[in-house]
């Protein structure tokens, strides 16, 4: 009886599997470093091996920032079956490019929205200190080492971004075998994150957005999700504690920034 022969080429066999991601688990306006947190979690990838299979560098310092969105990236995400407006968006392209000036450089998350496997690009964005969905102060550290983490990949070649490159902690939950999980996202909050973004697009070039981190008051406007209108503290410095309640500005979406004496403004929002 003859047996087959197999054959091995001088560079050995090599097996290319087809990375792997829930369509749930990337909900609109989550960040590219939580794509690629999930994406290598979900597929046991280093943070080398994912920033290589996203067409990014991971020693770039704002390697989740590119110039353009990596053509890697796009044909991957349309792969996986997701909208080509959800990785640009994850990646600040098109309409949120303009934001950029506003990231944050260390990696900040909500407790109650990590607890869900979410992270927004809101939570990067300097003029909040705390999250517009729970209220919640944003946390830039690790929350069992307490040691801070850069936006970015890292250039780990054994762990993936979701690990705490000091105590390997994940910072989101995982399964017992590894694997990434995340909650539904209820389509109003979804809506509610989508006025926040047209609300800072249109300021953008506000002074006060670039002055300080947490210039808007999102504490005192959380819990508004189900709301016909969110509402928008912005306060200088040097009044940001003796505001009074009796003066305050409004304006619609399309009106330009007023500037008042005692340092109180309110943008609104109405649902179309």
């Amino acid at each position: 009886m003859r047996l087959p022969v197999l054959i091995v080429p001088p560079g050995g066999v090599k097996v290319v599997a087809l990375p792997k991601l829930a369509p749930h688990l990337l909900a609109p306006y989550e960040s590219a470093w939580a794509w690629a947190a999930k994406l290598a979690a979900a597929n046991a990838l280093s943070a080398c091996e994912v920033s290589a299979l996203l067409g990014i560098s991971a020693r770039h310092r704002s390697a989740l920032l590119p110039d353009h969105v990596p053509r890697a990236a796009q044909v991957l995400g349309r792969t996986l079956g997701f909208p080509a407006t959800r990785i640009r968006d994850a990646f600040l392209e098109g309409g949120l490019r303009d934001l950029r000036p506003l990231m944050h450089e260390r990696l900040r998350l909500c407790p109650a929205c990590a607890r869900l496997g979410r992270h927004f690009i809101l939570h990067q964005l300097r003029p909040f200190s705390h999250c517009p969905l729970h209220g919640l102060p944003l946390r830039d550290r690790c929350h069992r080492c307490g040691e801070p983490r850069s936006y970015g990949l890292g250039s780990s070649r054994v762990f993936g971004p979701i690990n705490c490159p000091t105590c390997r902690a994940p910072q989101l939950p995982l399964s017992v075998g590894g694997q990434p999980e995340a909650r539904g996202m209820p389509a109003p909050s979804v809506d509610l994150i989508a006025r926040w973004l047209a609300f800072l697009r249109r300021r953008v070039t506000l002074p006060v957005l670039f002055d300080r981190e947490g210039a808007i008051d999102a504490a005192r406007c959380a819990g508004s999700v189900g709301a016909d209108r969110i509402e928008v503290c912005i306060a200088p410095k040097s009044t940001r504690h003796r505001l009074t309640s009796t003066m305050r500005a409004r304006w619609s979406a399309g009106m330009q920034h007023t500037c008042l004496r005692d340092g109180r403004d309110y943008g609104f929002f109405r649902r179309k």
